[in-house]
């Protein structure tokens, strides 16, 4: 068994990024009421700031951690997680976590493209709760084998609806809910 150890790890992110969209309209897109050309221009900042402790004592090792992102476009989100193993022996080992996790929209979903995408600058993050379970071994020479069984609840779905008429144009929105379960085995 391994000797008990602590570490923790912390760190910050950040990125600036831009969007740059010029669209020329065809003929019947005048017909329909576009204009000639129309250009985007947008832009977004995003920073994080994160902290994660492990602890291995004895047969245990415990992972807690936090994450606070911040995105210009789309507003804030804290998420937390915390993960475990227990070596049942020199081989194998029962895990198991849960997490907060989001997907921020794409850039071009705020700011739209005029003849297909309507903009929708009051997007929020796709909100995910991780919880999963498993064990790996490689108790059989020559062989790894890892099961995992996870449920992920979504909330805030991005979907794509229709603006109507004139334009029929699609607009992305924050709707419904969603579970996903499943097992994955690997070998």
């Amino acid at each position: 068994l391994t000797k008990d150890v602590h570490t923790v790890v912390v760190g910050a992110d950040y990125d600036d990024s831009r969007l740059i969209l010029t669209s020329l309209a065809g003929p019947v897109l005048h017909i329909m009421g576009s204009s000639a050309v129309s250009k985007i221009n947008s832009d977004s900042e995003q920073w994080a700031l994160y902290a994660n402790d492990s602890m291995v004592i004895g047969r245990w090792s415990i992972t807690p951690g936090i994450r606070y992102d911040y995105n210009s476009k789309s507003g804030s989100f804290l998420s937390p997680s915390f993960g475990g193993t227990y070596r049942i022996g020199e081989r194998t080992i029962l895990r198991g976590s849960i997490s907060r996790r989001f997907t921020t929209p794409p850039l071009g979903y705020f700011s739209g493209n005029y003849f297909s995408l309507a903009p929708n600058p009051s997007l929020i993050p796709e909100a995910i709760w991780s919880y999963q379970a498993g064990f790996e071994s490689s108790s059989i020479p020559y062989v790894w084998t890892k099961v995992s069984l996870f449920t992920h609840k979504l909330h805030d779905i991005l979907t794509t609806t229709d603006t109507g008429p004139p334009l029929y144009n699609n607009i992305i929105i924050n709707s419904g809910k969603s579970t996903r379960r499943g097992i994955e085995v690997e070998a």
